[in-house]
This record gives C-alpha cells, structure tokens and sequence, in this order.
C-alpha cells in the first residue's frame, strides 16, 4: 500500500489523487473546455469536435443514507461536466472526456495486482459508458498499452454507484514508464466517434498504436444542450485479492496530506480557496525593496512542496489580477520573469528597472502538471 502514513481506515490508498474533488486550486467555477482543461486538481476535461463541455465544481453529492449504506465516507464535493454546445452527430475522431493521469511512479505500485474501479455517478442522459486505461510508453511504431470496459447508468438524474473489477493490471513493468513521467490516463468516456471505438478487446490489455477511447455502442453525452454528468468518490485500488473493495479512501492519510500530493503537480501563492487572479493584497509574497535607482529586483520563491518536475510560472498582479506583472507601492506594475527554476522553487525577477526605494510584490502559480 502507497501512502505518506499507515491508514485506519482498512483500505488501500487510491491510485488517485483528489478523487473525492475537494480541491480546486485553480478555481471551481465552470469554465468552457476543448482539447483538455485542468480544473479540479489533477483531472483535465475535454472534447474534441464542435461538442463542448464546461467543467465545474457542485455540491450534488449521494445522500449521507447512500454514503452509510456502503460505509464509504461521504462527499462534500462533485465534479460536474455540462453541454454549452451540442453535436448530435459525432464525426470519426470526436470525444467527451474526464480523465487522470497517474504518474509513472505511482503507477508501478500497481503493476500484476488486482484492479478495482468505484465511483459514484449521476447524469441527465443514461446509458452505456466507458473506462479507458491507456499507458504513453512507446512500444514500438507508437503502440501502448490499453485496456477499455463499459459500464451502464440506468436512471437519469439519480446517484449511481458503480463497482468494476479490471482484472490483473499488466504484469509487465517495461510496458510503462516507471518515472515522473505519465505512467497511465485513468479516462471516462462520455463520447466518441467510431474512428476511437474498438469492440474486438474488451476487458483484457492489449498492444495498439490506434487512439482508443472506447468499445462500440457508447452514448453520445453531447447530444442535448445542457445534458451534464458528474463524478464523486472515484477509487482506484488495487491488491491481491479478487474481490471489489466497497467504500472509498483518498490516496493520502489525510485532507492535508492529499493537498500535498496536489501542490506536487499544482502550487500557488495565493489561499487553497483562491482563484489564481483574483485581486487579493492580503497575502501577497515576494515583498523587496529596491535599493537603487534603475535596479531589477529579485525574490526567491520556496514551493511547498517539491514538484514533480520544473514548473511553469505564472505571475499575477494581486491589485488588478493581470497576469504577468507583480506591483510595487507606487502604483506601478511591473513585469516578471524568472531564472534558477529548480523543482524546488524559482527565483521572481522584475524583467527591468524599478523606482529607488519601491517595494514589490505580487503572486505567482506554480504548474508541473502531466
């Protein structure tokens, strides 16, 4: 079992991170999506086509009745997808997704044991759906592994619980990476169009260079303005036994623990609950004063947590939120850039001279996603 602490709660940690989407550091407010959107940490959300989605935060979760009946920890928090603009007639390459990726040294914890799937689910348009486990390492001609299965919602506009057992997660270690790297996409598929269906493996792991997203006869969730789905308490375990685990547990011990696993991809300065660009002087960071007239300045910029690899940085002006710039206290913004970027943090540079005497400040973000 991976996880920072020993668990009380009997069950093996989730393979993945914020399943239970309490945090949303880069705002939880529906945003449009296309070819694939970061909203809740760690999930990106995407369609391809003239189809599009929004990806948000809500608050319809399962009943605490629900929660109890399965002694699974309850929900504050949904992840909810919904159609802004329709396309009843998908063409070959078009999709709707939710989608995680696993890093690879998370994945390996996970290589030869048995795989399970649960989460809760609710939409406005049931039917049959599906699972997509799909690894980046090339094999060869640019084949990976793969691994689909379906799974039907009966009843429109009601809280699911849906339990998959995988089988045998591949056994073979040189079939993925096993670095910081993407060692697989954990991806739900609400539409695809017949150029990424495969119906002749299902179920089983299989070698394709072809970009699978689904077996056949997959419900189009684009079809209808405003259909929507959302997702809650999404476990991924593994172990060595074959029967499916019940109840949910995030991958780290606690709510603390899982926002660090979080920041190892995402970290901002801004509070947790903050949208990045929001105007906010309260808890600025990086405060320097110039010494000398026509001088840049500097401030060094310690992360949290370590990142998974070197991070992009993105500076906000936290008295009118436009990015790129920090402020000083004459009024002034002043544009940023950075050097001595590291895993660890950065070193905030002004991009050219300041007044003598001024002092400048700002946020910043910090993304170091797969």
């Amino acid at each position: 079992m991976s996880s920072l602490t020993p668990r009380i709660d009997k069950l093996e940690s989730n393979l993945l991170i914020n399943g239970n989407f309490d945090f949303w550091q880069r705002g939880n407010t529906a945003v449009a999506t296309s070819t694939g959107t970061y909203r809740a940490d760690r999930w990106i959300t995407g369609t391809s086509g003239s189809g599009l989605m929004t990806a948000g935060r809500s608050t319809d979760v399962p009943s605490v009745s629900q929660f109890n009946d399965l002694q699974s920890k309850p929900a504050t928090y949904s992840h909810e997808s919904v159609v802004t603009t329709a396309q009843a007639s998908l063409g070959s390459t078009d999709r709707a997704f939710v989608s995680q990726p696993i890093e690879g040294l998370n994945w390996r914890d996970a290589i030869g044991r048995q795989g399970f799937l649960n989460f809760w689910i609710k939409t406005s348009t049931p039917g049959t759906y599906w699972i997509v486990l799909a690894g980046t390492k090339d094999l060869g001609a640019g084949a990976t592994r793969k691994y689909i299965i379906s799974y039907t919602v009966n009843a429109a506009n009601t809280w699911e619980y849906k339990t998959i057992s995988l089988g045998q997660i591949d056994p073979n270690f040189a079939n993925f990476n096993m670095d910081t790297s993407h060692g697989i996409y954990c991806q739900f598929t609400f539409a695809a169009g017949t150029g990424l269906q495969n119906s002749s493996t299902v179920g089983s792991w299989f070698t394709s260079s072809a970009n699978i997203q689904a077996g056949s006869g997959i419900t189009n969730i684009l079809g209808t303005l405003n259909n929507y789905v959302r997702l809650t308490n999404i476990y991924f375990s593994t172990g060595n036994s074959t029967s499916t685990p019940n109840g949910f547990a995030t991958r780290g011990s606690n709510y603390a623990e899982e926002l660090t696993l979080c920041q190892r991809y995402y970290e901002k300065s801004y509070p947790v609950n903050d949208t990045p660009g929001n105007i906010n002087i309260s808890t600025i960071v990086g405060s320097i004063a110039n010494t000398s007239a026509g001088n840049n300045v500097i401030a060094t910029c310690a992360y949290k947590t370590q990142k998974r690899a070197t991070a992009g940085i993105t500076y906000y002006e936290p008295a009118t939120g436009a990015v790129g710039s920090w402020h000083d206290n004459g009024g002034a913004s002043i544009p940023m850039t950075n050097y001595d970027n590291s895993p660890n943090g950065f070193i905030a540079a002004s991009a050219g001279g300041v007044v003598n005497g001024r002092i400048v400040y700002g946020h910043w973000t910090a993304d170091a996603e797969l």
